[in-house]
């Protein structure tokens, strides 16, 4: 069964001011579907692992985005408001911003690089290193 299920009423769902916090390094460690998988979507993070079987676009489809931020394609994608409830019941954090030596140092291999475009300065996070 789904943690927090649709079956669950809209009181049941945590604010986020009393989630966890999460950083991406720690997200990153949930991408074993026999364990556990983890997902990032506009800085809140979901255990998605009780879902991966019913997701309409197929396993492959999160597991693509295990233990990684999957903003990008959620919102690209056309979802029903169903979809987005469903998310609300998944939540399990938000993701822990760092800054500065504290975010390289919590990150490990996933650090931070700076880039200049159009004169504004941008942090990204480098995953590929």
């Amino acid at each position: 069964m789904i943690r927090g299920s649709a079956q669950l009423s809209q009181q049941e769902v945590v604010p986020d001011s009393e989630l966890p916090e999460y950083s991406l390094a720690e997200v990153a460690e949930h991408n074993q579907p026999e364990r556990d998988v983890w997902i990032v979507v506009q800085n809140r993070v979901y255990d998605v692992t009780d879902f991966l079987a019913m997701h309409p676009g197929g396993t492959g489809l999160l597991m693509a985005y295990a233990g990684r931020d999957a903003t990008r394609a959620f919102v690209s994608t056309k979802h029903s408001d169903g979809a987005r409830r469903l998310l609300g019941f998944l939540c399990i954090g938000i993701v822990q911003v760092l800054l500065g030596a504290a975010a390289t140092t919590r990150l490990g291999a996933h650090r931070p690089t700076h880039r200049h475009q159009n004169g504004i300065a941008t942090w990204l996070l480098d995953f590929d290193r």
